[in-house]
């Protein structure tokens, strides 16, 4: 039962002791100690008075009883129901990124929300509870075949439960997030380092896509090592042929993600700035690639002026017009989605079965990396990377003609050393 004991302590000051029941986490009595001086009474506009001050913390108890009860009951609820007031309430206003926030959902959705553990009181969620869950998704989480999800699948789905009950501890609905770091043994996710194409490899995929009705957008990614979503986002405006060479600047890029309206899921596509200001860059263009820019500029623009109708406009976040560089017969954005996926079946066809449209800009960088005469912030620059490290990090790896050098270096020092 809730209490308040005010005490006096010396001439000048009382001690306040309110206790409110017990902790809803640990089961603990709750009480908190405050000191109460003639210099508080002044600010509360009371008399420094015994009486006075009692009365003024009894109604002060009844403020904090409230808060009390309401984290109490915040407590009692299920994992389930505060992901959805999460998903509902708060979410959109804390994640910008509608990707990022997407895939909370979706993970949420579809890897915690159908399992025991959503069941769970969120008083009760413990890092153990957290941990086996995760285990169980490795062993048997994958909803349609029933076998284990990957590591990184896992670390993604205990990120969104992370995340959303980092909310609970900002409510002090929970003391600690039982998702945390400090209480889930992190998931090992095997490195695997991302394989480039050759050069021979590259010039007989652009021979093969000779026609097809994404080959410019498909070659614009291969010469200059632009993101999918990057390629989607270009504007015909975004391409200067009036210079020598022509310059094409990455001002926007085209995300898609998974939505729900009730229990139907929708693909969103969203024109949106790049991630960080680094992304926004300007390179200029090969002249085979400037060739096969202006024919596909011309030959849209013939097929737009054959329906009577102007190039298609798009409203950018800005409020710009934007009109796509590369877009569908109806005028809309192309999907990057399916853009990859038939970049992918290109690929096969060409016989590189494992290359993506992300491939292509890992050997765009891996190549320019390679060459003496180039600097690691200038491939950075031209990458869009936010940072040199994640340039140095992530695409940094040997080239066989690098191991060669380095082989040949080996052999060289060891000479010397059995000759000195």
């Amino acid at each position: 039962m809730a209490s308040v004991f005010v005490t006096k302590r010396g001439a000048d000051a009382f001690s306040i002791r309110f206790r409110l029941g017990k902790d809803p986490v640990t089961g603990k009595d709750v009480e908190k100690r405050v000191s109460f001086t003639a210099e508080d009474a002044a600010t509360n506009k009371i008399p420094f008075k015994e009486d006075r001050i009692k009365r003024w913390a009894e109604q002060r108890l009844t403020e904090m009883q409230r808060e009390h009860d309401r984290v109490s009951a915040g407590a009692d609820q299920k994992l389930s129901v505060w992901i959805a007031h999460w998903i509902d309430k708060i979410a959109p206003g804390l994640i910008r990124g509608e990707r990022t926030r997407a895939r909370y959902f979706e993970n949420l959705r579809w890897h915690v929300l159908p399992y025991p553990i959503a069941s769970v009181k969120l008083r009760d969620l413990t890092g153990l509870k957290v941990q086996e869950h995760l285990a169980a998704l490795q062993r048997t989480g994958h909803r349609k075949t029933g076998e284990g999800l990957s590591a990184r699948t896992c670390v993604h789905v205990q990120q969104a439960l992370r995340r959303c009950l980092k909310a609970a501890v900002s409510a002090k609905l929970i003391p600690s997030n039982p998702a945390g770091s400090e209480h889930v043994e992190a998931i090992h996710v095997p490195r695997v380092e991302a394989k480039g194409c050759t050069v021979d490899q590259l010039a007989e995929l652009l021979r093969r896509l000779d026609g097809h009705s994404k080959e410019e957008a498909f070659a614009t990614a291969i010469f200059l090592g632009l993101r999918r979503g990057e390629v989607c986002g270009l504007g015909l405006d975004d391409l200067d042929l009036s210079r020598e060479p022509a310059v094409l600047t990455v001002r926007w890029a085209l995300t898609c993600f998974a939505d729900y309206d009730g229990e139907r899921r929708i693909q969103r596509i969203i024109l949106k700035a790049p991630k960080t200001e680094a992304g926004k860059r300007s390179l200029e263009v090969p002249a085979a690639l400037t060739e096969a820019l202006k024919a596909h500029i011309a030959r849209q623009q013939a097929y737009w002026d054959a329906l009577g109708m102007a190039w298609p406009e798009k409203v950018a976040p800005d409020g710009s017009m934007h009109r796509p560089l590369f877009h569908n017969p109806d005028g809309d954005y192309v999907n990057p989605d399916n853009l990859s996926k038939e970049f992918t079946r290109q690929c096969r066809k060409a016989g590189i079965p494992e290359a993506t449209m992300h491939t292509m800009r890992h050997s765009f960088v891996t190549r320019l990396l390679s060459r003496k005469d180039v600097t690691l912030k200038a491939v950075s620059a031209a990458a869009g990377h936010g940072n040199v490290r994640v340039t140095q990090l992530v695409y940094w790896h040997l080239t066989e003609e690098a191991k060669d050098e380095v082989n040949a270096a080996i052999h060289e020092e060891a000479g010397k050393l059995v000759g000195a």
